[in-house]
């Protein structure tokens, strides 16, 4: 059946779905047709959090979760990943902060990467040790 979005909420964007599956896979689907437009295994570690990119020029999403932090690239039903690294173990990126920053905010294994905000086009991405990464995108 067809999905909702909430009414008056303008136009429907893409809905990233993951299933919590031994793969951790990852779907995108249409919002108004229910519609699978692409899906691939999200890797060995659980997914908490999806987010698009908030710009309508983009087909970026992130996901994040155990130990990772990922940017992903839509192109028709082709999703492609590149991991997000710091210089402090499994730390994403931080924009203007180097290793010595990224090992500081704690970037240590076995974080669970859970909340995925926006800045414009930059992410916020929070962990379950309390620590709040700003990631630039552009360029990444």
């Amino acid at each position: 059946p067809p999905l909702h979005p909430p009414s008056g909420s303008g136009p429907c964007p893409p809905l990233p779905a993951v299933p919590q599956d031994d793969d951790h896979s990852i779907a995108i689907y249409e919002w108004a047709t229910g519609t699978l437009r692409g899906s691939t295994k999200g890797g060995r570690d659980n997914v908490l959090a999806v987010d698009f990119v908030p710009s309508p020029a983009s087909t970026d999403f992130l996901s994040c979760g155990v130990n990772h932090v990922k940017v992903w690239t839509r192109q028709g039903q082709n999703l492609a990943a590149r991991q997000l690294k710091g210089g402090g173990g499994d730390a994403p990126a931080r924009k203007g902060g180097g290793k010595k920053a990224a090992a500081a905010a704690g970037g240590a294994a076995g974080l669970a990467y859970t909340v995925i905000a926006w800045l414009g086009e930059d992410a916020v991405i929070g962990n379950s040790a309390g620590h709040v990464y700003l990631v630039a995108l552009k360029g990444q």
